[in-house]
């Protein structure tokens, strides 16, 4: 793979110049290689770099000195600009991550796929997946909130919506856990910079999941029969306290799952204040969303 993808490139000749995206004229340095990890293991890149050339007379000295400028055109051709994984190893991990720790992941990585892998190198690619899922969820949260503070709903609509009630019973159960973090990733107090060792932070996590009767009885109440969540209908949604918003982005997974069409909304927490604060009880139990202060 290696060899086919540089004699390809030695074919044909890279050109002299180029226009660079800061509006120079860029000029061919030379030939520089790139190690790359991909699915097939780590394979060196000899692609071709060019770098700004300020033509005199049109920029002062001063201004040419700065414009230092480099690209490698095939970096931004196959998406491996500032990064040296591929997309088919970033997919990879990412999907890895999403159901295993770091450690776990590259463990996997390393035992199926040719190649080195760790923790370090798993966070790294993950990093902007989360990024850009947490961009979507603030996006819905926008969405929904927006809609609630509309002065005027179409009255119609809103009626047709108080009157569907498909879903029986609708769960929502938010908990806090406490996550160790490396030093110095997170601003620490005063006292946290003075003792070694990591810090921690609360990660509040919910889940909103559909229930149905199941076929065992309840041993603290025998009248009683064990809801069992429903295949596939569970979905999360988790953020560190630091971050601020956690109750509006539950609240907006809830009204995704059908809170408007619940009979019955079943909040299951342990009895922290956060859980169950006026505020935040009154969000979830909501009946007019329009209301939403």
């Amino acid at each position: 793979m290696e060899g086919r993808m540089n004699t390809e490139k030695k074919a044909e000749p890279a050109p002299a110049r180029i226009e660079g995206k800061c509006g120079h004229h860029q000029k061919l340095v030379g030939y520089r290689t790139k190690k790359l990890v991909t699915l097939f293991g780590e394979v060196e890149l000899r692609r071709a770099y060019y770098q700004c050339q300020v033509v005199k007379g049109q920029e002062d000295e001063k201004e040419a000195q700065k414009c230092s400028h480099g690209r490698a055109p095939m970096d931004e051709q196959w998406g491996i600009a500032g990064t040296r994984t591929t997309s088919g190893v970033q997919q990879y991990m990412s999907y890895l991550c999403s159901m295993l720790t770091f450690d776990e992941a590259a463990e996997a990585y390393r035992r199926f796929l040719p190649g080195k892998m760790s923790a370090r190198q798993a966070l790294n690619l993950a990093r902007p997946v989360g990024m850009a899922l947490a961009a979507k969820e603030d996006e819905e949260v926008k969405i929904c909130f927006d809609q609630a503070f509309q002065s005027k709903t179409d009255g119609k609509e809103a009626e047709q919506q108080a009157m569907v009630k498909d879903i029986a019973r609708l769960y929502i159960e938010p908990d806090g856990i406490m996550g160790r973090m490396r030093r110095e990733s997170v601003p620490m107090e005063k006292y946290e910079q003075e003792r070694k060792g990591d810090v921690y932070r609360e990660t509040r996590v919910g889940t909103v999941f559909l229930a149905e009767r199941g076929n065992e009885r309840s041993e603290l109440a025998p009248d009683v029969w064990i809801d069992m969540p429903k295949e596939e209908s569970q979905q999360y949604v988790a953020r560190r306290t630091a971050l601020g918003g956690f109750d509006k982005l539950l609240y907006t997974l809830a009204c995704k799952s059908g809170l408007a069409r619940a009979e019955q909304v079943v909040v299951i927490g342990d009895g922290a204040h956060w859980i169950f604060a006026p505020m935040w009880h009154r969000r979830l139990c909501l009946k007019d969303e329009a209301s939403l202060e």
